[in-house]
């Protein structure tokens, strides 16, 4: 925003008047919005992440999961899924949790069918290919790199765990990858290993491919259809599993966002009361300015170019300094898969709104500084 005029002039006089107290009131404003920017990079960046993970690694046509996106789903449904006309394969995975020796936490299993996961699924890959999960046994294993290497351990090693079922089971490492945006687990085993020796009875995901020629959105409705014996489970199309795990990841923010946002209200505020104590303070000037012919309308302009500078600071450098705070925080975060996107139209916004906000502010000591009475001020000590 441009402030044009005598009331632009005076504006910037006034905020550079007291630089300390502008500068001041200008850094809240900076740090709640730091934080806000950061938290809306970081929440673009994850979600172009997982959408990006979910291009390069998941060839299936219709995935099918609880519709929390969590809970396991009926092992029965994977019957349902894979006789709808269209369907080529449908393959299943589970989820389990276990230990792994020497360590004090736990660690996350996914299972996969070896027959069929080729056809819907792929990893990015470190040591091994998918004709590495197509071979897997129920003896074998494929690990993430960054756990693997943490635990001394690579391809051809024996990793042993103890399942939820108190049985303690080894298995020997044939294929290493990089977990993409938390799409996989540390660990991949079998569905048949999981079933007998971790007591797995329900299927986590239903990856499903399609028949040449089929439409996604068809074969959609066709499984919405037939899944309704299992009022749990949710088909979705590959946009629609993107669209949802964007929606877990801004539920998940929608809570910080409200309390960083509560940072920013406190910083709009303590405008409001700088301008109010500088109005304050210049009484006896407001006064000789109403005398000398300054009109009400110039007054409040002053002021809240005064209010609109000051937001207008606090906003810019809020903006770069968020934007650096994530790209440190990113950087780190780029081998399991994490893109950084900077969200422009997102900032823009922001500093739309941060000037918007300057302006509202200003209204309550605008309206005080433009009603100030003339004799009484030119007479203040």
């Amino acid at each position: 925003v441009r402030l044009r005029g005598l009331t632009g002039r005076l504006a910037r006089e006034n905020a550079m008047r007291q630089p300390q107290r502008t500068a001041g009131t200008a850094a809240a404003l900076m740090i709640g919005l730091a934080l806000v920017v950061m938290v809306a990079i970081f929440a673009a960046s994850l979600g172009g992440s997982t959408s990006k993970a979910i291009d390069d690694e998941y060839r299936a046509a219709l995935i099918v999961q609880n519709q929390d996106g969590f809970s396991p789903i009926p092992a029965a449904a994977t019957d349902t899924v894979a006789n709808l006309p269209g369907v080529a394969v449908a393959s299943p995975m589970r989820l389990v949790i276990g230990q792994a020796d020497g360590d004090s936490g736990t660690t996350g299993v996914t299972g996969i069918d070896p027959k069929t996961i080729g056809e819907v699924r792929t990893l990015h890959w470190i040591d091994g290919d998918d004709s590495t999960l197509s071979g897997m046994t129920d003896g074998d294993a494929v690990v993430d790199a960054d756990w693997a290497e943490s635990r001394d351990l690579a391809v051809g090693d024996s990793v042993r765990f103890t399942t939820p079922t108190g049985a303690r089971e080894r298995y020997r490492i044939v294929g290493t990858f990089n977990a993409q945006a938390g799409l996989t687990t540390n660990v991949i085993l079998t569905n048949a290993a999981l079933e007998r020796s971790w007591g797995s009875k329900e299927v986590q995901q239903i990856l499903a491919s399609a028949t040449p020629g089929t439409n996604p959105d068809q074969l959609h409705r066709q499984a919405e259809q037939a899944l309704r014996e299992f009022p749990s489970t949710e088909p979705l199309t590959k946009e629609g599993f993107k669209d949802k795990q964007e929606e877990a990841i801004n539920q998940l923010l929608g809570l910080v966002y409200g309390l960083l946002m509560l940072s920013v209200i406190v910083a709009l505020l303590g405008i409001v009361n700088t301008l109010a104590l500088s109005v304050h303070e210049r009484t006896r000037e407001l006064g000789m300015l109403r005398a000398v012919g300054m009109s009400r309308k110039q007054v409040r302009r002053m002021v809240g170019g005064e209010s609109v500078i000051t937001a207008g600071i606090g906003a810019i450098l809020g903006i770069v300094l968020g934007t650096v705070f994530a790209l440190v925080i990113s950087r780190p975060l780029a081998d399991e898969g994490l893109v950084f996107i900077l969200p422009v139209g997102t900032l823009i916004l922001f500093f739309v709104l941060a000037v918007i906000a300057g302006v509202l502010a200003a209204i309550p000591p605008a309206r005080r500084a433009a009603g100030v009475d003339v004799l009484r001020a030119v007479t203040t000590e």
